[in-house]
């Protein structure tokens, strides 16, 4: 008898570590704001400018306004089935933390997320960081002139420049000289 003990033992403690260590995409209210930022592949608060029904649920498109981590470029992302517990509205901002490489069942790729209106607490943490970077290898960027504002005070070329001077924070739009 001690033989299947053991092995339901065993089996237990491997499904509730398998448990514990999913990853599953939410909302942000109650979340651990630090801890999230640490792991997110970039933060934004951000405005939904497109969302397309599709067989699957509906895949949205993303304009950053502010970035808070990572990029300021636009992305999109994908919510499967037809989730009644959240749906996002056209030109509304809403803070995201993207996690490229996570995915759950309702997200692609994973990301929790916050209306703007009711993310104060995090925008005023998260705003006091001015994270500059080393970046390695400079990336590529576009002709196109999209102006944005380090953390820095100082005027980019485009979100792209930005991140190539290890530009964490930007916002949409040329610095205002003070």
């Amino acid at each position: 008898m001690k033989i299947p003990f053991l092995l339901l033992s065993f089996l237990l403690s491997f499904f509730a570590k398998a448990q514990a260590q999913a990853f599953l995409c939410d909302s942000l209210n109650g979340k651990d704001y630090a801890a999230l930022y640490q792991e997110a592949s970039y933060v934004c608060i951000g405005r939904i400018t497109t969302i397309v029904k599709n067989n699957n649920g509906k895949e949205y498109g993303v304009r950053p306004l502010y970035s808070f981590k990572g990029m300021l470029q636009e992305f999109q992302f994908s919510q499967s089935g037809n989730p009644h517990f959240f749906h996002f509205k056209e030109d509304s901002s809403y803070v995201f933390f993207v996690f490229e490489e996570h995915a759950d069942k309702v997200f692609t790729p994973c990301l929790f997320f916050g209306f703007t209106e009711k993310m104060d607490a995090f925008i005023e943490w998260a705003s006091q960081k001015c994270e500059v970077v080393p970046v390695s290898e400079r990336t590529p960027c576009s002709p196109n002139f999209d102006p944005v504002c380090g953390c820095n005070g100082v005027t980019y070329a485009d979100p792209c420049e930005a991140l190539n001077a290890g530009i964490q924070h930007a916002v949409r739009g040329r610095c205002i000289q003070k």
